[in-house]
């Protein structure tokens, strides 16, 4: 018996999907995306947190898994996960970007919209923008001193990392640590 949840996940991603593609159910928790060029295998867990979940090392890489909690809260996220695994994202070249600081109600409202994990406290927020338009956000952490040998140095953490829906940003995260990185002389 197919259940709401994955019927929901079936249809919006039938409508999603460009005409060379075919979507079959296999099984209740199990999607197949058939194309000439590549299928992709969707696993649907239901009532299983993310983090219970152990990713078996084996698996198909082209495998995408979809969880019930990410699909209920965000599902324009997910179906934008989707497709790019799929290779139906936009793509932008990082070159053509340019990085800006961003504040932190825009850094903010842009992981709400396009990070599963919505936002997260950090002291550093950049973007990759074009037009005033946010492409691309990465924040990062204070230093830390790290005391783990003989010589002390400092050490940042990237909080998050998430590109605009339906966009991929080719080169993107690595135009961001660089200027990060001579910023920061880290």
């Amino acid at each position: 018996m197919i259940n709401s949840i994955n019927t929901d996940f079936f249809s919006q991603l039938k409508t999603q999907l460009p005409e060379n593609f075919e979507l079959i159910q296999v099984s209740e928790n199990h999607f197949l995306a058939q194309s000439t060029q590549k299928n992709i295998l969707f696993h649907s867990y239901l009532h299983i947190s993310e983090a219970a979940f152990k990713l078996n090392p084996k698996s198909n890489p082209n495998t995408i898994h979809v969880f019930e909690d990410q699909w209920r809260h965000k599902p324009q996220i997910v179906l934008s996960r989707v497709l790019n695994g799929l290779g139906f994202s936009q793509k932008l070249m990082a070159r053509k970007l340019s990085v800006e600081k961003l504040t932190r109600s825009e850094a903010a409202t842009f992981f709400e919209e396009n990070h599963l994990w919505g936002e997260a406290k950090a002291a550093y927020y950049y973007g990759l923008c074009l037009q005033k338009k946010i492409y691309m956000a990465a924040s990062f952490s204070k230093s830390r001193v790290m005391t783990d040998s003989d010589i002390y140095y400092r050490s940042y953490e990237l909080i998050r990392l998430a590109s605009a829906k339906n966009n991929l940003v080719v080169g993107g995260f690595q135009k961001l640590l660089r200027h990060f990185i001579k910023e920061k002389n880290v």
